[in-house]
């Protein structure tokens, strides 16, 4: 349905209120005029095959991630233009409009689609991402042994591990050594040796970041921030070893970001 008021021609009617209560229908004689679906978008296939094997699919695989994990907010979200509207796609908050991401590359908007005549096959779609710093995998407590965990994310640059370090034994050196190796492109992206000596035991280490383990006693150190083409997940491996060592909750920390990705659209489904 569309309406005139004053300047504002032949608008569609999108959305219509009751105070705060979102109208569901209009009817007229008994004959539904509102919403006329027919006019709308109800799905579209985004390009997201120009995007693979790059950073920003990194980013994109990491704003999935998140929204599924922590659902929407202002600080977690995926916002996409789309034919003059805004959605949030995976979860959404408020009162923005939801859409859903199939996992693959189709955005399915239902009964909340944009104009058919304004969102057409090689238009161009923009998402914001906004995903707060979080803890993106990670392991249990490791004493005396080695263990490995794989992260199913691509290295995400400004990403870090997080430990927290114990001593169990008196006049000993607690030893551990940490690797990230990622996975398909087989980048080693840490790895280091360190070692607590002249504690009592039980003493603990604070929480650090794997790049900012030269001030703890590494013996050992290597890092590669940059983002591996081919990468599709990480492998996290620790070991300790000789003075009780405990290493407790080796943590992949993943930062926070802000990003806006554009795709070109390749079908458009109309609202039947």
């Amino acid at each position: 349905m569309r309406k005139t008021i004053g300047k504002y021609v032949r608008r569609y009617l999108y959305d219509k209120r009751l105070g705060d209560r979102r109208v569901v229908a209009i009817y007229r004689d008994g004959v539904k005029i509102w919403p006329t679906l027919s006019d709308t978008v109800y799905s579209c296939v985004l390009d997201v095959a120009a995007v693979e094997g790059t950073l920003d699919w990194v980013y994109w695989l990491h704003a999935l991630d998140a929204v599924s994990k922590l659902g929407a907010s202002a600080e977690c979200y995926m916002k996409m233009m789309a034919g003059g509207r805004d959605y949030m796609l995976g979860a959404t908050f408020g009162n923005w409009y939801p859409a859903v991401y199939d996992g693959r590359a189709t955005v399915i908007f239902g009964d909340n689609g944009p104009l058919w005549e304004k969102l057409q096959p090689g238009d161009e779609v923009s998402v914001q991402l906004r995903v707060p710093a979080r803890e993106c995998g990670g392991m249990a407590k490791v004493e005396n042994a080695t263990a490995e965990e794989v992260v199913a994310l691509p290295w995400l640059p400004g990403a870090g591990l997080g430990f927290t370090i114990s001593k169990g034994r008196k006049k000993t050196n607690a030893n551990w050594e940490f690797s990230v190796v990622g996975q398909g492109s087989g980048t080693l992206h840490i790895d280091g040796y360190s070692r607590i000596t002249g504690h009592k035991r039980g003493d603990w280490a604070t929480v650090v970041y794997a790049r900012e383990m030269r001030v703890h006693q590494v013996l050992r150190f290597s890092w590669d921030d940059g983002y591996a083409a081919g990468d599709t997940g990480v492998l996290l491996r620790v070991a300790t070893y000789s003075g009780g060592t405990a290493v407790s909750n080796c943590r992949l920390l993943c930062p926070g970001f802000v990003k806006t990705l554009r795709f070109k659209v390749s079908a458009v489904t109309r609202h039947g």
